[in-house]
């Protein structure tokens, strides 16, 4: 087992692990999305044991935290979200990594249940619930499109009204932040606390060998009003960053670059357009499921360094807390 520095080196490496993975580790994976950031990337180091390859992002001198592969937003968590079924295989793996590792991952919660005995020898527990989403891509684009969930009448003004959808890749992602700003702008009208990507941020995705992300911008006269960052790997594509200009709303072009992408995606034979987190908007979450996806349910859980002594002093609070009695109404008495 060794632990070493990441860097560029480490790149296709990285790919090719993942590409020889029948299912990737989450609806997007590698390098490119993991360490988008420079504090990620000058912070990121590979664990290696046999033909496990991770790379892991070092927060202190006794704390390691696997780099994220579904969530690129920074380097906290893996994700097994894009995992469908769990074999031995995973705990074999999980079970090799160093003792003094503090490990988080995300998965769907259907296989944590699945698998809870499992995780719970590892020593692994809930530390949060969420929920994301994930279009199931069909075999054609006419029987995702006939699907009663979708808003085809939004996908249909779009057309009429001639907005173009066209794909490209770095050289679009000036064009596409122009637009990303006029949402950051709405978003945080409405909610001040509202956050936003960086450009230099978004540049770092087009900077690898043999990269997998791509732009879709959607014109009206020549003029671009809505676009999409997405990625892919082998069967699964991600919806990475979007926004639209809120004064051409009414033509609906995010529907129709959408619907776009699922057409290039269905002929490419994705099987999975990850639509991700909607931190709880429900506009947001609404936009989402008018285009098929499905909500998930996932769990955070996380690897405690030391569970001897966190089940000792578990044991220790619970036998001096002093037992409540139950109000009528069935919750307690304060």
């Amino acid at each position: 087992m060794n632990i070493i520095p990441f860097s560029e080196q480490h790149i296709i490496p990285w790919q090719e692990a993942i590409d020889r993975t029948p299912e990737s580790p989450g609806p997007t994976s590698g390098p490119e999305y993991g360490s988008s950031m420079d504090v990620s990337w000058k912070n990121t180091f590979i664990f290696e044991a046999g033909d496990l390859f991770l790379p892991f992002s070092l927060r202190n001198s006794n704390q390691l935290k696997i780099i994220p592969t579904a969530n690129y937003a920074g380097a906290q968590i893996n994700s097994l979200l894009g995992v469908r079924e769990v074999d031995t295989s995973v705990f074999d793996r999980l079970a090799t990594l160093p003792r003094n590792c503090v490990i988080t991952l995300q998965l769907p919660r259907r296989i944590y249940d699945e698998h809870k005995k499992n995780f719970s020898l590892l020593n692994y527990e809930i530390q949060n619930v969420f929920d994301y989403h994930m279009i199931p891509l069909r075999d054609s684009y006419d029987e995702w499109f006939n699907r009663k969930v979708i808003e085809r009448r939004f996908i249909r003004k779009a057309e009429r009204e001639n907005v173009e959808v066209r794909f490209g890749a770095g050289e679009l992602l000036p064009t596409f932040y122009d637009i990303y700003q006029h949402s950051v702008q709405r978003w945080q009208k409405q909610d001040p606390r509202a956050s936003f990507h960086r450009l230099d941020r978004m540049q770092r995705l087009f900077t690898y060998p043999n990269g997998r992300v791509e732009i879709a911008l959607g014109y009206y006269q020549d003029k671009p009003i809505a676009g999409v960052v997405f990625a892919q790997y082998q069967q699964t594509a991600a919806y990475l960053f979007g926004g639209f200009d809120y004064e051409y709303q009414h033509l609906r072009a995010m529907f129709l670059v959408h619907a776009t992408i699922v057409k290039r995606l269905t002929e490419a034979r994705i099987r999975l357009y990850s639509h991700g987190l909607s931190l709880g908007r429900k506009s947001l979450e609404h936009f989402k499921e008018s285009l098929g996806a499905e909500r998930n349910h996932a769990v955070v859980i996380v690897r405690h360094r030391f569970p001897k002594i966190k089940r000792i002093l578990k044991s220790l609070k619970a036998s001096s807390t002093p037992a409540q009695s139950a109000s009528p109404s069935g919750g307690h008495e304060l």
